[in-house]
């Protein structure tokens, strides 16, 4: 309703360049355009000033409106040249990732590749999503990253001796680790549901429970009385996933306890909660579960081959568009697998200048996808995939204990780094071991795991990659925080904020690192 991808009216087909791309105009002129170079004018239009239709503009104000206008021109019309026609062009980004990995799949020529195409479609074919119920609840049990601060650390400023100031937080290290593409490494290497959820039902006995946790991907709802936190330094639960009563406590959208809470899990949600919480009851009810297997060996390799596009060209001369699309291209390939199959539609009506939700059919809806002659994916893999990376970079909080501090998505801050070291070495350790066994299964060379960068460095999939670290650090929540970096530069990630003119702006604003980290959080202002 709010941000329409297309639109149709008539023998017209409007479509959304912003959805295309998904950068801004300045990043499009400097990066994207090859063919036909055009860079966004800087500078020349006072955003302030109100205007209508009669206000007089000035020749730079004109250029900067028609040279926005031409950097969008200039991209399509490349899009156009380079997809063969602008039919030819996908509604989105991911849409490129989408089209290479189906040709990948299904293949197109000669008798091999029509075998490998009947078998995907076979296998297409065997998993299907039963009713409108297992739907929702997959919907339900899908989860994105987990971005978080510890409610130990939240405002605190913690400092090293070696910071530009001293607090009564200071250690000797304050540490950052990444996950190396964690989400292509979870597709390649961790297991999915390979045939289709079958419904099981409400479980009364203990053992069957675990049992199906060890044995298939299991997705279920669960109801949780006197729900109470095992630690002090996390809170897994989202409250937004969750139908909470009785003397509920949230912290900053976690929920630390309650009376009862329902919500609805997968076998590794359930081993993190049962980590992270206590309870004198649970009930387990509409429990469905699916055999465990590798996702399709095709599948797999469209993803390594954009694992390796991304590492060796990055930082090669010359090769800067092509390492941008394939740095796009493999961060949209988890995107492809959760989108959403029941989608009503939107009317405008002229009547009364207003829109109109058409609800969706759901069954039909539901009977195309499964029956779908091109689908080469299963919603059901995009649920995994989150809900194995959440447990991988919960088992790095588990580890760091009160040392941990913050956490997003794919990556984890923390103090006294060296003393989890054996943590980082084996789960580093356990990564090369699971892709030997899927690379051995496959019989897929393993180099393809570990490219080789421009300066002959490999690069295995998947481990944890350490960050220079920082001199000073503090953490307001969710997207939310500042620090001093080894050189004494002062940086900060605020969703919503350019740090490249926020910094600046602090600095001349305060006379010091100490003042601007202790007004740093709720309160802090910067103007647009």
């Amino acid at each position: 309703k709010r941000r329409p991808v297309y639109a149709i009216t008539g023998p017209f087909e409007f479509r959304c360049s912003l959805f295309l791309s998904n950068y801004a105009l300045a990043y499009i002129g400097d990066n994207l355009l090859h063919k036909y170079p055009v860079r966004k004018l800087v500078g020349y239009l006072d955003y302030s000033k109100v205007r209508h239709s009669s206000t007089p503009m000035t020749k730079d104000e004109l250029e900067y409106c028609f040279n926005d206008v031409r950097v969008v021109m200039a991209y399509i019309q490349e899009k156009i040249e380079h997809d063969g026609g602008i039919t030819e062009i996908p509604l989105t980004n991911t849409g490129y990732v989408r089209n290479y990995c189906r040709n990948v799949c299904y293949g197109r020529d000669g008798e091999e590749n029509r075998k490998k195409l009947l078998d995907y479609r076979a296998l297409m074919k065997s998993l299907k999503i039963s009713s409108e119920d297992e739907y929702k609840q997959l919907e339900r049990a899908f989860m994105g990253g987990f971005t978080h601060t510890s409610a130990i650390w939240a405002n605190k400023i913690i400092t090293t001796p070696q910071a530009s100031f001293h607090t009564e937080y200071e250690y000797d290290e304050i540490g950052s680790a990444d996950l190396t593409s964690s989400y292509p490494y979870v597709i390649v290497a961790e297991y999915f549901p390979m045939t289709s959820f079958q419904y099981v039902g409400n479980i009364t006995d203990k053992s069957t429970f675990y049992s199906y946790l060890d044995r298939y991907c299991c997705i279920f709802d669960i109801e949780f009385i006197n729900l109470r936190p095992k630690v002090t330094f996390e809170n897994y639960l989202s409250i937004s996933r969750c139908s909470t009563t009785g003397n509920v406590i949230v912290n900053n959208g976690r929920v630390v306890s309650a009376e009862t809470c329902r919500t609805t899990l997968t076998e590794l949600d359930y081993d993190t909660v049962s980590k992270f919480y206590t309870w004198s009851k649970m009930r387990v009810v509409n429990m469905r579960i699916a055999h465990r297997g590798y996702l399709p060996k095709d599948l797999i390799l469209a993803v390594l081959n954009l694992y390796k596009d991304k590492t060796t060209l990055k930082g090669v001369l010359g090769k800067e568009i092509e390492y941008l699309v394939s740095k796009n291209m493999i961060n949209a390939a988890f995107g492809m697998m959760v989108t959403a199959i029941i989608r009503g539609e939107y009317q405008y009506s002229t009547d009364d200048d207003d829109w109109h939700t058409e609800e969706a059919d759901v069954l039909s809806q539901l009977t195309s996808y499964n029956k779908n002659f091109n689908r080469f994916l299963y919603y059901g893999w995009g649920v995994y995939v989150t809900a194995h990376a959440r447990h991988n970079l919960f088992s790095a909080i588990y580890e760091f204990k009160e040392d941990y501090i913050y956490s997003d998505t794919d990556s984890i801050k923390g103090i006294n780094f060296s003393s989890h070291k054996s943590y980082f070495t084996q789960y580093n350790n356990e990564v090369y071991i699971k892709l030997r066994r899927m690379c051995q299964h496959y019989d897929i060379d393993f180099s393809m795991c570990q490219p080789e960068t421009a300066s002959g460095v490999k690069k295995l999939i998947g481990v944890w990659d350490f960050e220079p670290g920082y001199l000073a650090f503090k953490a307001a929540g969710a997207k939310r925080y500042m620090y001093e970096l080894p050189d004494g530069a002062l940086s900060m990630t605020v969703a919503g904020v350019n740090k490249k003119f926020a910094v600046p702006y602090l600095l001349s604003e305060y006379e010091s690192h100490e003042l601007i980290f202790n007004i740093f959080g709720d309160g802090m202002f910067i103007p647009a």
